[in-house]
């Protein structure tokens, strides 16, 4: 009997260690050699040093995403519903409903309040790009979304935006301590968003986006086969995201890790 036993716990061990070595696998996605040997340097670019301990009020954080999202508006050709057929408007509500699906599943850890809600627009733009306004709005790229292939990746894209709300990137040089700062930190943060935060923002964010996506039940290998979707299509002297983000294989060497 005691045999018995001591078979059965070893063969309950053995494969509880094997459950948790393909769990630990399918967690971290893998770099080829190939993709490897092309690594460029990281530069260590860092734009960002956000003020950590600031907790800013819901309010003023509304009103500074708004300033934000303004501006984007006069500068992108934004997808207006009113102009579109009702496909196309029911793409615009899935990609909505699933921002605020996952949006419960980003980690706000009280440097930038958690919206109560966060609406996606797409901007009619032929350029790989994917923005935020604030902690309000997700602007996409009618070619990244033609990018992804499935509705996990889609939402690898959505959730990187949401890592980028979240960790207070977007927000990093807000001021809410009068209405004339709030409009001059806004706009400032616009410039900041639209220059690139800097590697080391988007390292973390690309960690995020892991996180936010296995918390919510999705794949997380989805977003490193939507950056590898997306290398062919990058050229380097366009305004896309080769300007403002570090190189594609970087990101994934640094998702690997």
């Amino acid at each position: 009997m005691k045999k018995t036993q001591l078979f059965c716990f070893i063969l309950f061990a053995f494969i509880i260690f094997c459950f948790c070595s393909c769990v630990s696998h399918t967690e971290r996605p893998k770099i080829s050699p190939e993709e490897a040997d092309d690594i460029p340097q990281v530069s260590g670019q860092d734009v960002l040093a956000p003020k950590k301990d600031k907790v800013f009020s819901e309010n003023a954080v509304i009103q500074g995403s708004l300033i934000i999202d303004e501006n984007l508006r006069k500068t992108f050709p934004v997808f207006n519903p009113k102009d579109k057929n009702a496909s196309d408007k029911a793409v615009q509500e899935r990609l909505t409903d699933m921002a605020n699906n996952l949006l419960v599943n980003a980690d706000f850890s009280g440097k930038v309040p958690m919206p109560q809600q966060i609406q996606v627009e797409i901007v009619e733009l032929d350029e790989l790009n994917s923005f935020s306004a604030g902690n309000q709005t997700i602007f996409i790229t009618r070619k990244m979304l033609d990018a992804a292939e499935d509705s996990d990746q889609v939402a690898s894209i959505i959730a990187h935006e949401l890592a980028h709300i979240s960790l207070g990137h977007t927000l990093a040089f807000f001021d809410d301590s009068s209405k004339e700062k709030i409009k001059l930190s806004a706009e400032k943060c616009l410039y900041v968003m639209m220059e690139g935060y800097g590697d080391n923002a988007e390292f973390a964010a690309d960690q995020e986006t892991l996180a936010i996506l296995k918390r919510s039940g999705k794949n997380p290998e989805a977003f490193v086969q939507f950056l590898r979707n997306i290398r062919p299509l990058i050229q380097e002297d366009s305004p896309d995201i080769a300007s403002t983000h570090p190189h594609i294989l970087q990101r994934i060497a640094n998702i690997a890790k």
